[in-house]
């Protein structure tokens, strides 16, 4: 889906839980956010999972690990959460460049809730450092080092968080190494722009 933001950026994000996608990418969801002007786009992997009374425990999610190795694998190993300067941390004053987040969500307990979901934003990389070492990912323990839903956003929208700039075609030619173009084309959406 396709959204255009204030300066004329377009956020676009892909929707991946047909099996096929996910299993490539281990993720569900994909934000991408495009300046159109100099041809370049930033971006975020997320992978969404429920936690029971705030608790994911690696015992009861078999695909979990899997699924963080492969965004790991995407992005990290290919230097995408790098800065341009090819290092972990930014070259100005924002949160380091990392593109891969697990997601754990809250249960919406009511139909009529407005609530649609709330959880937190974690990097793929301590996600899995603590899930091999705990067994568990604790929202009491994630605090430090996780995002609020609502703050993650905020700060993606105005480039505190998520991937460098990167050209756009070296982001598509991720994608075709990766065949997620080839299996996506049936899941695309679009919108009208939203105005505020």
């Amino acid at each position: 889906t396709d959204f255009k933001l204030k300066g004329g950026d377009i956020l676009r994000i892909r929707f991946l839980h047909p099996d096929n996608d996910e299993h490539i990418t281990g993720a569900d969801l994909i934000y991408e956010q495009y300046d159109v002007r100099k041809n370049q786009v930033r971006f975020v992997f997320l992978q969404y999972k429920m936690w029971e009374d705030n608790v994911i425990y690696k015992s009861q999610t078999k695909n979990l690990i899997p699924q963080l190795q492969k965004i790991e694998s995407m992005l990290c190993k290919n230097k995408l959460c790098h800065s341009s300067q090819g290092i972990k941390t930014s070259n100005s004053y924002r949160f380091p460049y990392c593109s891969g987040f697990l997601r754990p969500t809250d249960r919406v307990q009511n139909s009529d809730s407005k609530l649609v979901s709330s959880g937190y934003h974690l990097p793929v990389c301590d996600a899995i450092k603590i899930l091999e070492s705990d067994g568990k990912i604790d929202k009491k323990e994630i605090k430090e080092k996780a995002f609020k839903s609502n703050v993650f956003e905020e700060l993606f929208n105005n480039n505190f968080v998520g991937s460098r700039w990167i050209e756009i075609e070296k982001l598509e030619e991720l994608y075709k190494a990766n065949d997620i173009f080839k299996s996506s084309d049936r899941i695309r959406l679009y919108a009208q722009e939203i105005i505020e």
